[in-house]
């Protein structure tokens, strides 16, 4: 009578999988002032506002968004782009059953088995951790869509108005300026000349 071995063997299974995604929006500046004037405006708000120069032109800024997103505007291409890129380890365990008449036969089949449960569990896991990785980045960039659009907002306002002020004072000796921004949001600035 011949005895039967049983062979059981335990791996997990890593893989890194990855997710981006990205979103770009014009910027549109209304010239009050020649455009370079409007650019060099934006440079300076933008700098005010904690965005670093990525380059030596001074074209292109850069910030980390409030969602962890990188922030990027070049005057360039006039164009504000938000881009997400995150990565993270997924694991899974695999277990492999063996039964053969000699305990190394058992061990070697389950060896065997093991290998190749490890490249299908790995594929599978790392496409379902891609997958899943990448509607969570989607979803974080399109969560944090309205916050960008209102800070780029305030940034193109500020521009604005620096801009008005400049081009009273073309026209006439300034009298006064008032800025006020009432409990609704609307911002309000009006400037009196003397001509």
């Amino acid at each position: 009578m011949s005895q039967c071995y049983h062979a059981e063997l335990k791996e997990s299974v890593t893989r890194i999988v990855k997710g981006a995604d990205s979103i770009s929006y014009p910027i549109e500046l209304t010239e009050i002032l020649p455009a370079e004037e409007m650019k060099d405006l934006l440079k300076e708000q933008l700098q005010e506002a904690g965005w670093c120069v990525q380059n030596e032109e001074e074209t292109v800024f850069i910030i980390e968004g409030t969602a962890g997103e990188i922030l990027t505007i070049d005057l360039d291409e006039m164009e504000m782009t938000a881009k997400i890129e995150t990565e993270r380890e997924v694991v899974s365990e695999v277990i492999a059953h063996a039964s053969a008449e000699s305990r190394k036969q058992a061990e070697r089949s389950a060896a065997r088995q093991l290998k190749e449960e490890m490249e299908v569990i790995g594929d599978q896991i790392e496409d379902a951790g891609t997958r899943d990785l990448q509607k969570e980045v989607t979803a974080q960039l399109a969560e944090s869509e309205s916050a960008r659009q209102r800070g780029v907002n305030e940034l193109l306002q500020r521009v604005y108005a620096e801009s008005l002020k400049r081009k009273a004072g073309q026209l006439g000796d300034v009298m006064e300026i008032t800025e006020t921004t009432g409990e609704d949001g609307n911002y309000e600035l009006t400037i009196r000349i003397e001509q």
